[in-house]
């Protein structure tokens, strides 16, 4: 949802970085998600990340990479058990190599810190201001959400 509501005025402010790899479509992506989502995250794990961006910067343009590496493996687990042997270590690596990015990362002093917040703290003024933003994108815009937008 976050994505539908903010990355179209998030693009626009990020419009001075470059397309090159990726890197705006992805900071748009992780910043529109991010902004609905972060009550939740702090909520539920405690903390907030300082280094998301870079995380994923770093590491989702492998996620396709291993999705589609990992389909042809399943593919040919059915035609030729050891072919897919071979083939297997494609994703196998591309995998180890995400994990190593982030286990790096994460040992960054300040990755995360602990925010101990409670429930009701958080969720009241985050969605107040969500909303009053979510309203002056529309008013300066133009742009309007319609109704029968899906969230898939």
């Amino acid at each position: 949802a976050g994505i539908l509501l903010f990355a179209n005025h998030i693009e626009t402010l990020l419009s001075f970085l470059p397309e090159r790899f990726g890197i705006r479509e992805t900071l748009v992506a992780t910043l529109a998600s991010h902004t609905l989502l972060l009550p939740l995250l702090i909520l539920s794990f405690q903390q907030l990340s300082l280094i998301a961006l870079l995380a994923n910067i770093l590491v989702l343009p492998l996620v396709p990479l291993i999705m589609a590496t990992g389909s042809v493996a399943i593919v040919l687990s059915s035609l030729t058990p050891p072919l897919t042997l071979m083939w297997g270590i494609v994703p196998h690596l591309l995998i180890t190599l995400m994990i190593t990015i982030l286990r790096i990362l994460s040992r960054f002093p300040y990755a995360a810190i602990h925010l101990p917040i409670r429930k009701g703290f958080i969720f009241l003024p985050y969605l107040l201001f969500l909303f009053s933003w979510y309203l002056w994108i529309q008013r300066t815009s133009g742009q309007k959400i319609s109704s029968s937008a899906s969230l898939e």
